[in-house]
């Protein structure tokens, strides 16, 4: 997680902000997910977050849930 956090901070001005929702099937890949997203947190210009059910990361992405 260290080097992916680093990786997207290394590239943050290509990335540029906006929202990103990563979307993984398991409670473990949920809490490395986790684990980056609080790495990058407040770190990069995107605000991202993970989710374990598409149709919440849709709703978030789309601006109906906060």
């Amino acid at each position: 997680m260290y080097q992916a956090g680093t990786n997207h901070l290394a590239n943050d001005a290509r990335i540029g902000g906006g929202k990103a929702a990563v979307l993984v099937r398991s409670v473990s890949d949920y809490g490395r997910g986790r684990q980056f997203e609080l790495l990058t947190a407040d770190r990069i210009s995107a605000t991202l977050r993970i989710f374990m059910d598409p149709a919440e990361a849709l709703d978030w992405l789309s601006g109906q849930t906060p």
